[in-house]
C-alpha cells in the first residue's frame, strides 16, 4: 500500500500492485503536512497543525491522537485580525525500526494579516506508541526541523534545521520579503538517555533532507546549497569524509 495526502483533509490508500485505491480517510479540521508508515504496516501516523495521530489500517474510525501538541502549547502564539492563533505545523514523522516509538519534527507557523512565517514551537518530540505519551522533548532547534530520521538500530534521533521567514503584504501579487533566517545544522540524540549527542555544521543554507544508511555507519543531509553531505555516525569507529 501507499498513503496520499491532499489539502481536503483526507489520506487515500493505495494498492501498488493493483494501482487502485482502496480506501480513503477523511481526517477532520487538519490540513495533513506528513504521513508515515509503521514497519509492520498496520499502522499510519499523520500530522498536521499542532496534531499527530495514529491510524489503524484495520479500523475504520478509530484514530488516535498522541499526547503534546494540544491545549496549551510550549512557547506559542501570534495574532491574526485580533485573535491569538496557535498554529503549529509538523513538518516531518518517522516511526522507529522497531515501531514502537514516533518520533516529528515542527516547522513553520502562518499568520494570515500579512503572511509572515515563522517557528513557534520549534521541537523534536518522540512518543512511545503503545500508551501514546511523550517521552523526549528537544528544544535545541531555533527555528524548527525539516525532516527526522532515525538510525537503523533506534539508537540516534536525526533532525534538521527549519527556517524563519516573514513577509509584508504583497504588491501587485508580488511577495515584499522582510527578512530570513535558517538553522543549517544536522543535529542527534540519544534516544534512550534524551541527551544532545552532536551538533554538526557545514551547509550554507537550509537543510532539508535527512537519512542513514542501512547499516548505519553514516547520515546523509541535503541542503537548498544544492550539496549533499555525508557525516559518519558518532557510535560507529568511521570518520566523515
Amino acid at each position: 500500500m501507499w498513503p496520499h495526502s491532499h489539502k481536503s483533509h483526507q489520506i487515500d490508500l493505495w494498492d501498488l500492485t493493483s494501482q487502485n485505491l482502496i480506501r480513503q480517510i477523511r481526517v477532520d479540521n487538519s490540513q495533513i503536512n506528513a504521513i508515515a508508515f509503521s514497519p509492520d504496516s498496520q499502522s499510519l501516523a499523520w500530522s498536521g497543525e499542532r496534531t499527530v495521530q495514529i491510524l489503524y489500517i484495520d479500523d475504520e474510525t478509530t484514530s488516535r491522537q498522541l499526547v503534546g501538541y494540544t491545549g496549551g502549547v510550549e512557547g506559542s502564539g501570534f495574532y491574526e485580525g485580533g485573535q491569538l492563533v496557535d498554529r503549529e505545523i509538523i513538518n516531518d514523522i518517522v516511526f522507529s525500526p522497531d515501531g514502537k516509538l514516533l518520533a516529528a519534527g515542527t516547522g513553520l507557523a502562518l499568520q494570515g494579516d500579512c503572511y509572515s512565517q515563522w517557528t513557534v514551537d520549534h521541537t523534536v518530540r518522540i512518543w512511545r506508541v503503545d500508551d501514546r505519551q511523550r517521552l523526549h522533548v528537544f528544544t535545541e532547534p531555533q527555528f524548527g526541523v525539516e525532516a527526522v530520521a532515525f538510525s537503523p538500530d533506534g539508537s540516534l534521533l536525526a533532525g534538521v534545521g527549519g527556517t524563519h521567514e516573514s513577509y509584508l503584504g504583497n504588491t501587485n501579487s508580488d511577495w515584499l520579503w522582510c527578512s530570513g533566517e535558517q538553522d543549517a545544522i544536522v543535529r542527534l540524540w540519544d534516544v534512550e538517555s534524551g541527551q544532545l549527542v552532536r551538533e554538526m555544521a557545514s551547509h550554507k543554507t537550509l537543510i532539508t533532507g535527512v537519512a542513514f544508511s542501512p547499516d548505519g555507519a553514516w547520515l546523509i543531509t541535503s541542503g537548498t546549497d544544492g550539496t549533499m553531505k555525508r557525516w559518519a555516525n558518532p557510535n560507529k569507529t568511521q570518520s566523515r569524509r
